[in-house]
């Protein structure tokens, strides 16, 4: 297990190595779109794997809860740093329920009752279409036809991301609304995906999305 984090670490550190120079020097050498975001990653990233590698994550991972928070095993957050074992069984379920909860136009319900918030972005969309990919590369031979919720899916996170885009101002703020609105970093996750993915829909161009999410990035990291 240690020979995976380390190896995950050396390709980090192999391909961020042209741009530690520069981010260095930041004061006289001004960093690219693509040399921001690389720094970025390797922030959040190294602090993780490092310390999964060493067996040190929950000793060094120092946490903080709010006074209205609900007793749930605190042990979870390190679980969801680096993600969650699946089977079969609870994917089926959660795609299921999933299902039930699309209200249309891109946005899910958290739960039987529709509540305007991020939730959409945070939960619904990346994590489910992750999870369907995966499903599909996997060739999982299940009573649910993987491909189909995908290309489903799929349609509805590029309705979903216009929207997205359509809330980022020129300043690089969007609307504060609805629940766990600290999880903002998370907000704009569903266009950033469909941008990795390279299937932005036709009126959303690569340019337009980088430049809006880079804003959205310096205006919440200053």
């Amino acid at each position: 297990m240690n020979n995976i984090f380390k190896s995950i670490m050396m390709t980090l550190v192999l391909a961020l190595v042209p741009f530690m120079g520069i981010s260095a020097k930041k004061k006289t050498v001004q960093q690219s779109d693509r040399q921001y975001w690389c720094s970025l990653a390797y922030k959040m990233a190294q602090p993780v794997l490092e310390n999964m590698a060493k067996g040190e994550l929950q000793k060094n991972m120092q946490t903080e809860f709010s006074p209205s928070f609900d007793n749930r095993n605190k042990k979870v957050l390190y679980m969801e740093c680096f993600g969650r074992l699946i089977d079969e069984y609870r994917v089926n379920s959660a795609c299921r329920k999933v299902e039930e909860w699309y209200v249309g136009d891109g946005w899910y319900a958290d739960g039987p009752v529709f509540a305007f918030d991020y939730y959409s972005s945070y939960v619904f969309h990346p994590m489910y279409l992750e999870t369907l990919q995966a499903m599909v590369d996997a060739k999982v031979n299940s009573r649910l036809d993987y491909q189909k919720y995908y290309d489903r899916e799929l349609k509805r996170c590029q309705k979903y991301s216009i929207i997205l885009e359509r809330f980022i101002s020129p300043e690089g703020t969007f609307p504060a609304f609805g629940r766990s609105i600290p999880y903002r970093m998370a907000t704009m996750q569903p266009l950033a995906l469909m941008a990795w993915y390279q299937t932005l829909p036709k009126n959303l161009s690569n340019g337009q999305v980088r430049a809006a999410l880079t804003k959205v990035l310096h205006r919440m990291r200053i």
